[in-house]
C-alpha cells in the first residue's frame, strides 16, 4: 500500500538554518523591496543634508486679508535699531504699539469703538 505524503508538513532545515542553530547568529536576506525602500531613504537625508538653503520662520501673523501684519522689531525703524544696539533718533512707526501715545487706530476700529460707548448707554441696567 502507498503513503499518503502530508501537505502540511515543513520541509527538512535546510544548511543555513542548521549553520543558524550553531552559531545562534541568522542571515536572513531582505527583499528586493525593502532594499529599495532602504536607499530611497538614505538618498532623501543625503540630499537633505546636502542642501544650504536655511529655511526661514513660517512667516509670522497674517492679517484677514492675507498681508503680513505689522512686527515693531521688522517694520519700525526705531524698534529695529534697539534691538541691535543702536539710537535711531526719529519717530516710532505709525502702527508701532511703542510709541508714546500707542498704535494709531484705523477708521474701523475707531468707529467700531464709539458705537460700543454708545451701546453701553442704551442697554438697561439691572
Amino acid at each position: 500500500m502507498q503513503t499518503i505524503g502530508n501537505p502540511y508538513k515543513r520541509p527538512a532545515a535546510t544548511a543555513a538554518a542548521a549553520r543558524e542553530k550553531e552559531t545562534g547568529v541568522s542571515q536572513v536576506n531582505m527583499g528586493p523591496q525593502s532594499q529599495r525602500r532602504l536607499t530611497l531613504d538614505e538618498r532623501k537625508h543625503q540630499l537633505q543634508s546636502n542642501s544650504r538653503k536655511k529655511r526661514r520662520g513660517g512667516g509670522g501673523q497674517h492679517t484677514l486679508f492675507g498681508d503680513r501684519a505689522f512686527d515693531p522689531l521688522k517694520d519700525c525703524e526705531v524698534c529695529k535699531g534697539k534691538l541691535v544696539g543702536r539710537a535711531v533718533h526719529r519717530a516710532h512707526h505709525s502702527l508701532c504699539y511703542n510709541k508714546r501715545g500707542g498704535a494709531s487706530k484705523s477708521q474701523q476700529q475707531w468707529h467700531h469703538k464709539k458705537k460700543q460707548k454708545d451701546w453701553k448707554f442704551c442697554l438697561p441696567h439691572h
